[in-house]
């Protein structure tokens, strides 16, 4: 009553109160409800902070029991709304993912909530805004893997999948991009996608970290103009993202403005190269050693000829 009458402030208040996970005699399924609408209740006044403390109360594989199929989606739905806020896009995919892996299999449950196409999209959108990391990539593979079906059904997703994995540049035409993506829901503003705008600049800077990522491994040294002709996109840009990516530790680079070049080549310790001319002075004398054994072999051979 109070939520309808928009005084979501006091609502709040006074269900907040009730710590229903203590009342032993109430069925799990009401409990999980009521700690849903306690969370919903919170995303109203905005107080994400609450809302995740009160998500907290709920331990997800608990919610993988028979017969809590719905409250799990609407748990994960919550989820992600607080996960928009804070930008956690690696946790907006893998609720996504969530999602559609409990979805999937179940006709019923798709026929009645209609979220299964759009849940798999998002997942993988969200996961390629995502920043690099391991996980990223763990997460890459097995979409690429497990998910063939659905991948074979978006074209655009599994060009994108594809890309990351097999470790190419991918050109930045950003009014083509825009052009393809701009239909999807994460980059439509809506309400809950208010950051619909900064998913479009984001999937952006991701594509030039990975186009970054694999110059790193095949060049040592590459004019700036050069890195910004791969990339698409001006010299200014691409420095910049080269420093973010430093200071993140997610590139090893250099950058000699006067010279206008980016070095990748990793810096060597003192102990680094100690080792290294160790490691050929023992080469050089093993080739010194086989070449002396070769010699006296072969003026053995000629002086019982």
């Amino acid at each position: 009553m109070l939520v309808a009458q928009k005084e979501i402030d006091k609502a709040a208040d006074f269900i907040q109160e009730v710590q229903i996970e203590t009342y032993g005699s109430i069925d799990k399924k009401e409990k999980l409800n009521y700690i849903l609408y306690q969370m919903w209740i919170m995303l109203l006044k905005q107080d994400y902070v609450r809302t995740y403390i009160i998500g907290k109360k709920i331990d997800p594989p608990h919610l993988n029991e028979k017969g809590l199929e719905e409250q799990k989606i609407q748990f994960y739905k919550l989820m992600i709304l607080y996960y928009l806020h804070e930008k956690l896009h690696i946790d907006i995919a893998k609720s996504y993912k969530t999602i559609y892996d409990t979805i999937k299999d179940n006709a019923d449950l798709d026929a009645k909530l209609h979220v299964k196409k759009s849940s798999f999209e998002n997942y993988v959108w969200f996961l390629l805004l995502s920043p690099y990391s391991n996980e990223k990539v763990d997460f890459l593979n097995i979409t690429n893997t497990f998910y063939r079906k659905e991948l074979e059904a978006n074209p655009l997703l599994d060009e994108h999948i594809k890309y990351y994995l097999a470790r190419e540049v991918i050109p930045l035409y950003s009014d083509k991009l825009w052009e393809k993506v701009k239909s999807y829901e994460p980059f439509v503003k809506t309400d809950s996608m208010e950051n619909a705008p900064l998913h479009f600049e984001c999937l952006q800077k991701e594509l030039i970290h990975h186009n970054l990522k694999v110059v790193e491994t095949y060049y040592s040294r590459i004019n700036m103009s050069r890195l910004a002709a791969l990339n698409n996109v001006s010299v200014d840009v691409v420095e910049t993202e080269i420093s973010a990516m430093v200071c993140d530790k997610l590139l090893r680079a250099k950058i000699d403005r006067i010279m206008g070049v980016v070095d990748f080549r990793r810096q060597m310790q003192p102990h680094d190269t100690m080792n290294e001319w160790g490691t050929d002075i023992k080469s050089l004398l093993n080739l010194v050693e086989e070449t002396c054994h070769l010699i006296n072999r072969e003026h053995v051979i000629h002086n019982k000829a």
